[in-house]
């Protein structure tokens, strides 16, 4: 196994023969040097979760819950949790110079860095505003989209209430008018067959009437001929006793001027 080496704060390496023999690591305090930079990186990530959390940015804070969330269903804590204890027993006691140096290093590290995650950290935060600000513009106009989609929602409400208050009186009126229809109907049905029956029996009465009138013209023809013959006998009954009365007339006319001559 190669054995791993410091760097000096002066960038060179360290002499694996020289003064630097006590800062090598011996066989498998490789294991507490990963255990130390597991600790350095929880807390470093820790530290900046807490500064995204200060931040107090709707959408970080919303995916960071989320994020606890996934990561606790899958138990994402309890498997980081058992990789350390599994580091347990080969590091039960860290060497306390090496746990010095290696801070010793982070920190020279950190220090190199620092300026450079200053200025970072300022653009990023520059960033982050525009990105904030460009939030609160798409948050507002999703709530104004969200606001006219309701409104355009309740209008549709009550269009299709309406639309369902007049297709009720619209169904209520043609359901009157179809009764109102069958109603007409039976009527006129009714009344035609009155009208049929009282045809036939005024027919039938008119008949009865028309007989009697042709039985009654059939006996006035009678009479009339009856009356006719009376009338005819009463005319040469008349004409015979005109003629008698003249020639009665005349015989006495002439007896007369037969006497007045004697």
């Amino acid at each position: 196994m190669e054995v791993p080496v410091l760097a000096r704060r002066d960038g060179k390496e360290g002499c694996q023969t020289n003064c630097w023999q006590t800062l090598h690591l011996s066989p498998g305090s490789d294991v507490a040097l990963i255990r130390a930079l597991l600790r350095w990186g929880e807390g470093k990530c820790q530290r900046s979760l807490e500064h995204l959390k200060s931040l107090d940015l709707p959408i970080v804070n919303r995916l960071i819950s989320a994020t606890a969330t996934v990561a606790g269903r899958i138990g994402l804590q309890g498997w980081v949790d058992s990789i350390v204890q599994c580091c347990d027993p080969l590091t039960a006691t860290l060497d306390k110079f090496l746990a010095q140096n290696l801070l010793t290093t982070l920190a020279f590290a950190l220090d190199q860095s620092s300026q450079q995650e200053s200025g970072r950290e300022r653009g990023l935060e520059e960033r982050i505003m525009q990105l904030e600000l460009h939030v609160e513009d798409l948050h507002t106009k999703w709530l104004k989209e969200v606001h006219d989609k309701e409104q355009v929602v309740h209008e549709l409400h009550d269009v299709r209430r309406m639309n369902d208050v007049v297709a009720t009186s619209h169904a209520a009126t043609v359901s009157k008018l179809e009764d109102q229809l069958a109603l007409l109907k039976c009527k006129m049905v009714a009344d035609q067959e009155a009208m049929a029956t009282g045809s036939d029996l005024q027919v039938g009465h008119l008949e009865s009437e028309l007989a009697v009138a042709k039985q009654q013209c059939g006996r006035l023809q009678d009479e009339k001929a009856v009356l006719s013959a009376k009338l005819a006998r009463t005319e040469q009954k008349l004409v015979w006793a005109m003629l008698l009365l003249t020639i009665r007339t005349q015989n006495d006319q002439k007896t007369t001027s037969v006497t007045g001559t004697v």
